[in-house]
């Protein structure tokens, strides 16, 4: 089930998905800019909290991958995050201060938003 939070002029997507492991409690969230880069798939630097029941995700910047091949598409970072049960406060910030914060709540396998700004620059995708 797919299931999208997005805004007008998102410029990040942020993919919550569940690990492979079957018994594990595990998501993956996998952030991306929607701009396509011609030369590179940059990589997204982030700053990763995990605190009690809040996650935030610092975005700092792009950075070359380490690799001399040149292979178009967007920019990319992914946490594994384990043992998530409840809910939580995803904050997400891009440089220059710009917070968006969504509430989403983690029961067993499944992922609910259940809050999220009006006006975002980031796009939820669930695949859980």
């Amino acid at each position: 089930m797919r299931e999208k939070h997005k805004s007008a002029k998102a410029e990040y997507q942020l993919t919550i998905s569940k690990t492979k492991a079957e018994n594990d409690r595990s998501f993956l969230f996998t952030l991306r800019t929607v701009k396509e880069f011609r030369t590179y798939q940059y990589l997204i630097t982030v700053e990763t909290e995990i605190l009690k029941k809040q996650i935030r995700f610092d975005i700092k910047g792009l950075q070359t991958p380490g690799i001399n091949l040149s292979h178009s598409g967007p920019a990319t970072f992914s946490r594994e995050i384990p043992q998530l049960k409840g809910k939580y406060d995803i904050v997400v910030s891009k440089p220059g201060g710009e917070e968006n914060c969504f509430q989403i709540n983690v029961r067993g396998k499944s992922v609910t938003v259940r809050e999220a700004p009006e006006h975002r620059f980031v796009e939820v995708v669930l695949q859980v």
